[in-house]
């Protein structure tokens, strides 16, 4: 059976692919170069004593678990004379505004001098900053008390660990990366392509990423702004990807990226 054009339909098969292949090649290929998708560096801001690291290196955690815990007993017991010194303070503020209002009532019926208003005025408004004080060193402690423990973000892998159980957080350290994960569930892998490649890509844009032969299907994350280096006017790009949330892929493999 032939084609309008004279053709068979067995040869018309064979000239779609013969079509498809070559549009195939002319897909541009990038070396890449595999690269984390996201990190978490748990950090803690109080000082104190760690009494359990709860991960070791290399290790894979799921989405809740406990990374690490400090010891707080004495943070505990702050957080317990604030929550009274702020229970004490509320009844002294509803006196002192009581006691505002009387005299404002009174001051109204000519009954009560400017001096007395203003004793009044200030006695309320002394007891209300004491209690605002207190309200907000309590809020404060409270969450320096929650951040002493540390929990996994989301499934990953622990690529750093820089404490162990006994250690004092002090100083410094309390702004340092104690333990950094590596999300489990995702890699990039990233090149760099010329301006001219750069001008017709949009980040989101579906772009595919081979790796040990395997194909995955990715977006494109971001793409600089700015050229490499004046001496490299090359623009690096990162191409997301979902992975097996079990299999750890190795950040600086080689991996090729396949531009549409």
């Amino acid at each position: 059976m032939k084609t309008k054009r004279g053709i068979t339909l067995a040869q018309y098969a064979i000239l779609c692919t013969l079509l498809f292949c070559s549009s195939q090649l002319l897909a541009e290929e990038l070396a890449a170069e595999l690269d984390w998708a996201e990190l978490h560096y748990a950090s803690v801001p109080v000082e104190g004593f760690v009494d359990e690291v709860s991960v070791q290196l290399g290790q894979r955690v799921n989405k809740g678990d406990k990374l690490l815990q400090l010891n707080t007993t004495v943070l505990s017991a702050s957080v317990k004379q604030l929550r009274a010194r702020v229970a004490g303070l509320r009844p002294v503020l509803t006196d002192a505004k009581r006691g505002y209002h009387d005299a404002q009532t009174l001051y109204e019926q000519t009954s009560l001098s400017d001096v007395e208003l203003q004793r009044a005025k200030m006695g309320f408004d002394i007891a209300s900053a004491k209690l605002e004080e207190a309200e907000v060193v309590l809020a404060s402690n409270i969450a320096m008390l929650e951040r002493a423990a540390q929990y996994a973000p989301w499934d990953g892998w622990v690529i750093e660990r820089h404490l162990e159980s006994g250690q004092v957080i002090a100083g410094d350290l309390r702004s340092q990366p104690l333990i950094i994960l590596a999300r489990a569930d995702s890699m990039v892998a990233q090149a760099y392509v010329p301006f001219e490649t750069r001008s017709r890509l949009l980040p989101g844009q579906s772009i595919n990423v081979q790796y040990h032969g395997k194909m995955y299907s990715g977006k494109l994350q971001s793409i600089a702004a700015l050229p490499r280096a004046r001496t490299d006017p090359s623009y690096a790009l990162r191409v997301i990807f979902a992975v097996d949330p079990g299999a750890m892929l190795r950040p600086g493999d080689s991996a090729s990226i396949q531009l549409p």
